[in-house]
């Protein structure tokens, strides 16, 4: 019973050790679309970029660069004009274009190194959990070991039993004498070791010990 108990509270352990595995990896898979999530924003900035850079050669050609206000006379209406020309010439849609895509690419680069952070204390955690189902299996696949494991004792009882029959059929007076009877052996090699012993066990008690009468003229013990 003691044992039985022993089972039952490691498989009780290694449930609770599977549900926490099966927790940590349904984070793995949020983790996982967090990435793709991002994959997905780093592609479209890429596209954009392209797109972007793709454009600007069109719109620089026609665009007025600040080099060409100086061949502008100054003065009046013609300064006027000029500023208007210089201002165009800065091209400022096309610099908050580069500039959104600057900051959603910064965005994208703090949403990684965050799912990295995750995904590295996931991994811990999820090493950590590896360890302890190991070490619980371990323990559980001992404990089945010892759960098939018998005192060899309960053998010695049959071959007691054997003894006195034996010694009795031939007339002879024999003591059985055992040590170890606390040893344990699987239950198998134990069923295996029996009828080799009682075999054993009789050829002792038929062939190794004298009659009663001979062992006294020899000056032994009467029981051997």
């Amino acid at each position: 019973l003691e044992r039985l108990d022993s089972l039952m509270g490691l498989v009780g352990e290694l449930v609770i050790a599977r549900s926490r595995l099966e927790r940590r990896l349904g984070q793995l898979e949020r983790v996982g679309q967090h990435l793709l999530f991002g994959r997905t924003r780093i592609v479209q900035v890429a596209r954009d970029l392209e797109a972007w850079q793709e454009a600007r050669p069109l719109s620089a050609a026609g665009s007025f660069h600040p080099t060409d206000a100086t061949d502008v006379p100054a003065g009046g209406e013609s300064a006027a004009e000029s500023l208007s020309q210089l201002l165009a010439g800065l091209d400022l849609e096309r610099y908050d274009d580069s500039a959104i895509l600057a900051r959603g690419i910064a965005e994208i680069a703090a949403d990684i190194s965050e799912v990295h952070g995750q995904l590295a204390d996931l991994i811990r955690s999820v090493s950590d959990e590896t360890s302890q189902f190991q070490r619980l299996t371990g323990a559980l696949r001992n404990e089945v070991t010892r759960a098939r494991m018998v005192p060899v004792g309960t053998l010695f009882a049959r071959v007691a039993r054997q003894v006195r029959e034996t010694a009795k059929a031939a007339g002879k007076r024999v003591v059985l004498q055992s040590s170890g009877e606390t040893v344990e052996v699987d239950n198998t090699i134990g069923e295996q070791l029996a009828d080799p012993l009682l075999h054993l066990v009789r050829n002792a008690v038929a062939h190794g010990i004298e009659a009663e009468a001979e062992r006294r003229f020899l000056g032994k013990a009467a029981d051997g």
